[in-house]
């Protein structure tokens, strides 16, 4: 499908840069831009498959600006993410295509299910954080709490690097700033596996997703560098913040 069959006004366009920006500075730092991308993308009239693929290229234009800022600032601990990038990628596309077998309700429903358990695990669940790991342990244990994760990214997406971030956070007992860097490069990964199957499929609207993706690029440059200059503390106020929108934007989508 072209943009050109779409009938989108000039402010229309505007807002979803707009929105972009706003996701990528999200996204940077707690996770959760995708979602509002989604959202925006289909209140002006995109399709649910094209919103999903364009939604896929303009996260990862944001994420991979993410991952570099995070890179630079030596947050990121290089020996985890190799080691979860390859079953992350292949869960991903898993998910990717198991999504075609599911109805809209019951994907609403799986996606509501899970940031309440999220948000109580967040809450309740204390972390005693350590400096140094035994590497051969840590890797394991990362590889069985964040694979499961890519799946649901391929299958469902909202709240991705939020999740990996929490789980790096409560599962492993990194500081959210550590989490959120180990987050970043996954989740780029993951939204690689899914938009790969985008790309072939012919479902990107590319005359959006470019200027989009270019917003969110400028996004989340600045969202990097508030998570690192703020810290922990700034980080899970506005993870909870972004669990707390996001349950309730999709209860009223379900009951919508």
């Amino acid at each position: 499908m072209l943009l050109t069959e779409i009938d989108l006004s000039f402010w229309s366009i505007l807002l979803l840069i707009g929105m972009a920006f706003f996701a990528g500075y999200i996204d940077a730092i707690a996770g959760g831009g995708g979602m509002i991308q989604t959202l925006a993308l289909l209140m002006v009239g995109i399709p649910a498959i094209q919103t999903l693929a364009t939604n896929k290229i303009v996260s990862i234009s944001g994420t991979t600006t993410a991952v570099i800022k995070y890179a630079y600032a030596k947050v990121i601990n290089w020996y985890l993410t190799i080691a979860c990038l390859i079953p992350c990628l292949i869960a991903a596309g898993i998910g990717a295509k198991t999504v075609m077998f599911f109805s809209d309700s019951v994907i609403t429903l799986l996606i509501i299910g899970c940031i309440p358990i999220a948000f109580a695990v967040m809450l309740f669940k204390h972390s005693q954080y350590q400096q140094q790991y035994n590497e051969s342990k840590a890797r394991g244990k990362a590889i069985a709490l964040l694979t499961p994760i890519a799946f649901y990214d391929g299958l469902l997406g909202p709240g991705t690097g939020t999740y990996m971030a929490i789980a790096a956070n409560k599962g492993l007992n990194m500081r959210f700033l550590r989490a959120t860097g180990l987050a970043k490069p996954l989740n780029l990964a993951t939204n690689a596996g899914s938009a790969i199957i985008y790309i072939f499929a012919g479902k990107v609207l590319w005359a959006l997703a470019i200027p989009m993706a270019i917003a969110s690029i400028a996004g989340a440059y600045l969202g990097s560098h508030s998570a690192i200059r703020y810290g922990d503390g700034f980080i899970k106020m506005v993870m909870l913040v972004m669990l707390s929108v996001m349950l309730v934007v999709n209860l009223i989508k379900f009951f919508h």
